[in-house]
């Protein structure tokens, strides 16, 4: 089944977030996703993040970067996921913002969030990262 990035409008009634109304395909899988993971036991909690972090562009300029989703651990610790069709040069920017406020955060392209929904034992930590 084929899978589109933004443009894509979808909603998602999840059992423990309600109704979600998402920007595209990758975050409607992702959202899945965690709450299989959450079910299983491999997460605390997840939300779909409003969380917003600034950051200044290429170009000098300052702007704000909203995460996808923001994922508990289950010691408590907090992560965030991006879910993406592909790198773009000024994206690093943006992940960049988040790592300099102590967070961790997971880059979930396409091949991983088809590679988690077809593999039911990957782990949380999984993925791919901003570097």
């Amino acid at each position: 089944k084929p899978y589109g990035g933004s443009g894509c409008r979808k909603v998602y009634m999840s059992e423990t977030q309600g109704l979600i109304k998402l920007q595209s395909s990758y975050e409607l899988l992702a959202c899945l996703i965690l709450d299989k993971w959450l079910k299983n036991d491999k997460i605390n909690r997840w939300e779909y993040t409003k969380d917003r972090f600034s950051y200044v562009d290429e170009n000098g300029d300052t702007r704000t970067y909203f995460p996808d989703f923001k994922v508990w651990k289950m010691d408590k610790t907090v992560y965030y996921v991006e879910t993406k069709g592909f790198k773009r040069d000024r994206d690093i920017f943006k992940w960049d913002a988040v790592k300099k406020q102590g967070f961790e955060i997971m880059i979930w392209f396409k091949e991983d969030l088809t590679e988690y929904m077809d593999n039911k034992d990957l782990l949380a930590t999984r993925g791919s990262t901003s570097r």
